[in-house]
């Protein structure tokens, strides 16, 4: 059984190696690793190789110490499962929608593909109702901020906002993005929006609180115990 452990560790080392490998090698090139369709489902495949080993892991870890160890060693490992299969549904169904929107005109969509999952629900509106831009001493821009409202076709209100750059809101399951603020010839500023929808993103934060919560059950139990066959716990 140990030895089957072992040679489990090597079999992840080795994909997550592979895999970052490859996200370095394409990376390189200014290219998202997932841009092509070889580069994506290489990524899901090795994600879900992963994922695979580490429930071999855990069904056959010889875990043994302290009882606050033994459970942090489980959802330590759990979390690594849950986040790969947030990123492989981050992968596969994330879309995004770039938007257009003049001050105090409807937004327009500049997407070259549909994808309703993402963009603004039929029949609503979004308008952007007032701008603002924080300029540094040299004139580059140092804050971007837009007020969003969102209406029905009768006009009613929906909902409004405040976007900053990094700062999204959500809206029935999507992300507002605030992308930047450009100034138009008749003197007025536009605003340049991406509503992103990212089921994965959940499991993804979950996993990422699982893995904190594992660490720190782990580093804290005192190490006592030792694993089976007489090695101490690291």
């Amino acid at each position: 059984m140990r030895k089957f452990y072992e040679i489990s560790c090597l079999l992840l080392a080795l994909i997550t190696l592979a895999a970052r490998v490859i996200t370095l090698t394409v990376g390189a090139g200014g290219k998202s690793p997932t841009a092509s369709r070889i580069g994506l489902w290489t990524v899901i495949g090795c994600l879900s190789l992963l994922t695979v080993m580490t429930v071999f892991c855990v069904c056959i870890s010889p875990v043994g110490g302290r009882l606050t160890y033994k459970i942090g060693f489980y959802v330590l490992h759990c979390a690594l499962i849950v986040l790969a299969f947030g990123f492989i549904v981050t992968e596969i169904t994330t879309v995004k929608v770039n938007y257009f929107c003049a001050l105090e005109k409807p937004a327009v969509s500049v997407s070259d593909t549909a994808a309703p999952k993402a963009a603004l629900p039929s029949g609503e509106l979004l308008y952007v109702t007032r701008t603002k831009t924080e300029l540094y001493p040299d004139g580059s821009p140092k804050h971007y901020e837009a007020d969003v409202q969102i209406c029905d076709k009768s006009g009613v209100e929906k909902a409004s906002f405040t976007l900053t750059v990094n700062h999204p809101a959500r809206y029935e399951g999507r992300k507002i993005y605030l992308m930047g603020l450009t100034d138009m010839p008749d003197g007025s500023t536009a605003a340049a929006l991406t509503f992103k929808y990212n089921p994965g993103e959940y499991p993804v934060l979950a996993g990422i609180a699982m893995l904190l919560c594992g660490t720190f059950l782990m580093c804290f139990s005192g190490f006592g115990g030792s694993l089976r066959g007489g090695k101490k716990d690291v």
